[in-house]
């Protein structure tokens, strides 16, 4: 006798490899879904599940931004918190990014020619304890970028390189 499966409707999942998102499009939509980080920037635009499992792919010139999030329940506000109060104490690039409409946010990109992508930025918000954790701008979407500052790892700028042993004069 082959076992019954379960008593109760199963809930389609998205593979763990995959980060929940919010979605924001120049038309006024906030699409949820779930992208693989690995690979969801591709050539023809953002590859997204939806949480039906419908997959779409989104023209990267009708995305703002995409915020990797940790829940879709918790409210996503408009950008409140658009800037950094004062420097960022995370390693890398602090930009600054104008996107289309003029709107304005701040972020930190890592320093690291590896993790750059040929179609946009993914940042890290200023507001760290929100419900966003990562954003993934797309260069369509920018009119201008601009670097406000590289911040060191933590202890780099205050380490001095050793200074060169003194040369004996008399050998003892």
């Amino acid at each position: 006798m082959a076992p019954a499966g379960p008593p109760y409707p199963m809930k389609k999942r998205a593979p763990s490899t995959h980060k929940k998102v919010i979605v924001e499009t120049f038309d006024g939509k906030r699409l949820h879904g779930y992208v693989n980080p690995r690979n969801f920037d591709r050539e023809e635009g953002l590859e997204l599940l939806d949480p039906g499992g419908q997959h779409q792919q989104l023209a990267w010139k009708t995305v703002k931004i995409a915020w990797f999030v940790r829940d879709w329940e918790e409210t996503l506000p408009g950008l409140e918190i658009n800037s950094f109060p004062r420097r960022p104490r995370l390693e890398g690039l602090w930009l600054r990014l104008r996107f289309r409409d003029n709107q304005v946010l701040e972020g930190v990109l890592v320093n690291d020619l590896l993790h750059l992508s040929p179609h946009g930025y993914l940042i890290t918000p200023p507001d760290l304890n929100s419900n966003h954790q990562k954003a993934f701008v797309p260069r369509a979407a920018l009119t201008a970028v601009e670097v406000l500052a590289v911040v060191p790892a933590r202890g780099a700028a205050r380490r001095r390189p050793a200074a060169p042993a003194q040369p004996r004069l008399f050998n003892p």
